[in-house]
């Protein structure tokens, strides 16, 4: 049975034969990311592509007909793939906003950063392997930007979420900030007694994290003991319903989770993510609130802040 196919694709462990091929893989990995490497890059890493194709025909094995290169869809589904993997980059990168100061981002590259492949490189390359005319690769650039359209739609609701942001200084401890942190949080859950400090933001390319200090029922602030019992009996109620919801597949809106009630979200802001479409290119038709908040539920996560750096590794990078 072949070892790349869909039954084994969650195997833990490969053939003993395939270590040498890894072994390049790792060592391309190596030359690309050494700074000392200069000149004899570029002359590296032929020599590494010589005996990575030698170990390749080594490991050849039988192919499910739809991948084979002499197929009818070969063309179609591999010129498709090669258009949307520069897409993958958008999802992440870059953090628009950040009111905790994190670094944990930093130590994470991106494979393959937006602007290292201009797309009329890729669609030359494509025209050049497959023999694709101007009218026939037109249509699969279309099919493609079809099928990222929610990437789109993420990518401005992000924009626009961030923009009140944009004065203040990443990681700063200021009221402002911090004011226009609990802002976000009711505009998305609803009204709640939270003051400046309670709620920090991370905002990437398509994801939104809102950040509580919380322990159990209660934030973790110096004065949330202090604060009138009611204020802090609605907080406790709502972290318990965060909570419920963090167990629960109920709250998996991929790749979000935990608890999000579209009924919550402030009209308000509704209406502000809607218009910001009205000038974007690629969205003349317009836009309806339907199709926002499809985005909208899909990016928003509530998360314990002590936690943060976690999620934003598996959920961002």
């Amino acid at each position: 049975m072949a070892y790349l196919s869909n039954s084994r694709i969650f195997e833990s462990a490969l053939p003993g034969e395939w270590r040498p091929a890894l072994e390049l893989l790792h060592e391309v990995d190596l030359v690309a990311h050494n700074p000392e490497a200069g000149s004899t890059k570029s002359d590296q890493a032929k020599l590494i592509e010589a005996n990575l194709m030698l170990q390749a025909r080594k490991l050849d094995e039988d192919l499910p007909p739809s991948l084979l290169s002499s197929s009818s869809s070969f063309k179609q589904w591999f010129s498709e793939a090669v258009l949307l993997w520069p897409q993958f980059a958008l999802v992440g990168s870059p953090v628009h906003v950040d009111t905790i100061g994190l670094t944990t981002l930093e130590k994470y590259d991106i494979d393959l950063p937006p602007d290292s492949m201009p797309i009329d490189k890729l669609r030359h390359a494509l025209e050049r392997i497959f023999g694709w005319n101007e009218k026939d690769l037109k249509a699969v650039e279309e099919k493609v930007t079809r099928l990222t359209r929610n990437l789109r739609i993420k990518r401005k609701i992000a924009h626009i979420l961030s923009s009140p942001f944009n004065g203040a200084k990443n990681g700063a401890k200021d009221d402002a900030q911090h004011q226009l942190a609990v802002n976000l949080l009711v505009d998305l859950y609803g009204p709640l007694p939270c003051r400046p400090g309670d709620v920090d933001v991370v905002i990437s390319a398509t994801s939104v994290f809102l950040c509580l200090p919380y322990d159990g029922m209660n934030l973790t602030c110096a004065d949330f003991g202090e604060r009138p019992e009611p204020e802090r009996d609605r907080i406790s109620a709502f972290l318990k319903r965060v909570q419920d919801d963090m167990i629960s597949l109920k709250g998996v809106r991929f790749p979000s989770f935990g608890f999000f009630d579209p009924a919550l979200v402030a009209p308000a802001l509704m209406n502000r993510l809607v218009e910001g479409f009205h000038d974007e290119p690629g969205f003349e038709e317009g836009i309806d609130s339907a199709e926002v908040m499809e985005a909208l539920k899909s990016m928003v996560t509530l998360l314990p802040l002590a936690e943060i750096d976690k999620y934003l590794v598996h959920d961002v990078w």
